[in-house]
């Protein structure tokens, strides 16, 4: 028998698969029937379905009554045959009919439908294809022409170049002449680009020579160049040449002198020789020209030189004048004359004295006694060496005359003896604590005979690491043990330890929970007395009414619900709605009848 749903199903949208229509050998009575039902014919071989006040069958045939042509298209039926066919005319044709693209940019992936001539097919194609055939190209770029410039690509921005005016280096560039203002119409353009007034002439110029006053020739005025003394003026143009019609002069002889010496004549003919002399060399060069260049390296090498010895320079420049020719003891020139030293300055084992006592800043140089000061005064320990205690050397103690020491003077005994009777082993470190040190109590000596721990006296300590210890750079701790480090135990395991003969955990985990019932005592009487029936289980009858209330109060809704049908005890499916932690509403589509259907509820959980 079919199992029976008293309520809708609702399959939220999925899909009933593989399903067969309910198969009858005839259609049910209109009277036990209802809209919406359907079955399948089994003497028809049809599909039925009801529509509340009769049954119509599907036998599978039927007609189109009418076709409407979509945009741009037509349709006309003709003796049950449908033609379809497009608006080749009117404002409605297949094209105009069409959303209006006029505002799209067309690229040549865009397609058209056309007629291919070949074959006499319609076709779409691309317009990048038309291009094709009509032979045309894709503009790559653009230039201009002056005074047309183009910003150049295939999409360019087109304008007239701008009139530059040339000036005295370059020359201008043709282009937009310049707009005139107001009162530029009595003006001229000028090649440097400028609109400019129309000159009204010169009143007049100077003249002047190498003597004399100028004197203004007016406009008009005539210039009369006269010559005199063997010259002669004449003009071509605007150009007046003076030409001198006296012959060469002659000369017999001259004198030549220097700072010292007796003058000689040079006489018409002969020639001179400007030698140099030690560090200076001499050399013709064109225009009658003589070079005097000073050659250094001539001069003799000196080896010693002295504070009062002279160096020859310009001395007394400063940057706006400069400065003379002079002679300076090397004395008088300071080192903090000269540039920055660009490497090391090697003194030759030579001393730098006079140097202040303290040091302005942190890389000034310091001063022994400011060194001294502040090593003893620091508190530093400065370490001088070994000390042999068997034969007191250096001299330490008062088995001779101790040498000076300063505070924090530190000596290491390299040789065990005794200082100052105390005794001493290899190792032990002595410290002066004042300035020449004279006696044990300005001293203090740090042993390094530390004996072995006990459980009483403090001392070295050996810490095995076999034990489960680890020791690093002089810390002792617990090596790990490899286990992780975590809380162990829950409400459903427990914690399963592993521990080793020196109580380390070597091992932790959870397991589960497992005791047989047996094992706890009075378990199986205890938890019956917990979970009751009538605490966790509810029976009863329903289906008078479409929708039943029962309450279970199990104080939760975590409630399992079975319904059967009581008199055959088949299972049905019904609506369980869980109102609240205490009550369940059963719902069937339509009343069953008074007693007709069993429930049973269950608590699920605590």
């Amino acid at each position: 028998m079919a199992i029976k749903f008293l309520d809708a199903i609702d399959l939220t949208g999925l899909e009933i698969q593989n399903v067969a229509a309910q198969s009858l050998g005839a259609n049910p009575a209109q009277a036990d029937s209802y809209a919406g039902q359907f079955i399948f014919n089994t003497a028809t071989k049809s599909f039925n379905y009801n529509t509340g006040a009769a049954w119509i069958a599907l036998d599978g045939s039927g007609n189109i009554d009418s076709i409407v042509g979509a945009t741009g298209l037509k349709a006309v039926t003709s003796s049950g045959v449908a033609t379809i066919s497009p608006i080749v005319d009117g404002d409605t044709n297949l094209v105009l009919a069409q959303v209006d693209g006029k505002d799209d940019v067309l690229v040549g992936a865009d397609s058209l439908i056309i007629n291919i001539a070949e074959t006499g097919l319609v076709k779409k194609v691309l317009i990048s294809q038309i291009s094709a055939a009509a032979g045309g190209g894709t503009v790559t770029g653009v230039t201009g022409t002056l005074p047309i410039v183009s910003s150049g690509g295939n999409a360019p921005a087109i304008s007239i170049n701008t009139f530059t005016g040339a000036d005295g280096t370059d020359a201008g560039l043709k282009g937009a002449v310049p707009a005139p203002v107001a009162a530029d119409n009595v003006k001229y353009l000028k090649g440097d680009g400028t609109w400019a007034s129309v000159p009204a002439g010169y009143a007049g110029w100077d003249l002047k020579v190498e003597t004399g006053d100028a004197v203004t020739i007016a406009t008009g005025a005539i210039v009369d160049f006269k010559g005199a003394g063997g010259i002669t003026f004449s003009r071509a143009g605007s150009v007046v040449t003076a030409t001198s019609t006296n012959g060469a002069g002659t000369m017999s002889s001259w004198k030549l002198g220097a700072d010292s010496g007796t003058e000689e004549s040079v006489l018409n003919g002969q020639s001179i020789d400007i030698a140099g002399g030690e560090g200076i060399v001499t050399s013709v060069a064109a225009d009658r020209k003589v070079n005097v260049v000073l050659k250094l390296d001539e001069l003799a090498t000196e080896t010693t030189v002295l504070k009062t010895d002279l160096l020859a320079g310009v001395y007394g420049a400063d940057g706006e004048k400069a400065g003379a020719q002079k002679l300076a003891a090397i004395s008088s020139i300071g080192l903090s004359m000269l540039a920055v030293p660009t490497t090391d300055l090697d003194m030759n084992g030579k001393q730098v004295s006079n140097v202040p006592s303290t040091p302005a800043a942190a890389t000034d140089a310091a001063s022994k006694a400011y060194v001294d000061l502040v090593a003893t005064g620091s508190g530093a320990l400065i370490f001088q060496g070994g000390y042999n205690a068997e034969t007191n050397e250096p001299v330490l103690d008062d088995r001779g005359t101790p040498i000076a020491v300063n505070k924090g003077w530190t000596y290491a005994v390299t040789t065990k003896g005794t200082f100052y009777g105390e005794v001493v082993e290899d190792g032990d470190l002595l410290i002066a604590e004042v300035d020449n040190a004279a006696a044990l109590a300005n001293w203090t000596v740090v042993q390094n005979n530390v004996g072995v721990a006990s459980a009483t006296v403090l001392g070295i300590a050996n810490f095995p690491t076999a034990g489960g210890l680890s020791v690093t750079a002089g810390a002792v701790s617990l090596a790990d043990s490899g286990v992780t480090a975590a809380t162990y135990g829950t409400a459903a395991k427990v914690a399963q330890v592993t521990v080793d003969a020196k109580g380390i955990v070597t091992g932790a985990s959870d397991v589960d929970i497992s005791i047989a019932a047996s094992a706890v005592k009075d378990f199986c009487a205890e938890v019956e007395a917990c979970v009751g029936k009538a605490t966790r289980e509810k029976t009863g009858t329903f289906g008078e009414e479409a929708a039943t209330i029962v309450e279970h109060n199990f104080g939760t809704t975590n409630v399992m619900v079975q319904c059967f049908a009581t008199e055959s005890g088949d299972t049905v499916n019904i609506k369980v709605t869980r109102k609240d932690a205490n009550t369940v509403i059963l719902t069937t589509a339509k009343p069953f009848g008074e007693n007709g259907l069993s429930y049973l509820m269950q608590k699920i959980g605590a």
